[in-house]
């Protein structure tokens, strides 16, 4: 991962979760996983690195569907508040024991689970997630049980808070 140097420009984020959700249809059609992108009639802009964001949409939606079992579905949202954009990555899929929310997103470690062991991965995934949206000024968040899904919540500073931040980077 080393360091992540932000590109910061104008993002239409309606294409980028577009694009997301295309990328991963081929995988979602093999294990017929219905994939739903829920998005609000009107979205802004927000100043980000387009590829770095790119990156946690893949991650996140490529997670969902690797751990959702055929015939499963995730959804992707996204809300826009005054002072934050949020993207939700939902599914219904083996889910995370709550003891293992903060390993997931460390380097190099995967959920302990056999049906996550299984699957191929570095466990560099969730790590590299946190930390692009960390450097832009933002969060994520886990919401999961064992056998119940999984919502990964991505917060970002919207549009004006977002300026602001960068000026004193």
């Amino acid at each position: 991962v080393g360091s992540i140097e932000l590109h910061v420009d104008s993002v239409d984020l309606k294409t980028l979760l577009s694009d997301g959700v295309r990328d991963v249809r081929g995988l979602a059609d093999e294990k017929n996983i219905d994939v739903q992108l829920i998005l609000p009639a009107k979205l802004e802009p927000v100043l980000a690195d387009r590829d770095k964001l790119a990156v946690v949409i893949n991650n996140l939606l490529g997670n969902a569907i690797k751990y959702t079992p055929a015939n499963g579905n995730v959804v992707v949202g996204c809300q826009v508040a005054a002072d934050a954009v949020v993207f939700t990555f939902k599914d219904n899929g083996i889910g995370i024991d709550p003891a293992e929310h903060g390993k997931v997103f460390e380097k190099f470690q995967r959920g302990s689970n056999p049906e996550v062991q299984n699957e191929p991965g570095t466990g560099i995934g969730l790590y590299t997630a946190r930390e692009i949206v960390r450097r832009h000024g933002g969060e994520i968040e886990l919401i999961s049980e064992k056998d119940k899904g999984s919502t990964f919540m991505v917060r970002l500073p919207h549009r004006e808070s977002r300026a602001a931040a960068l000026t004193s980077v």
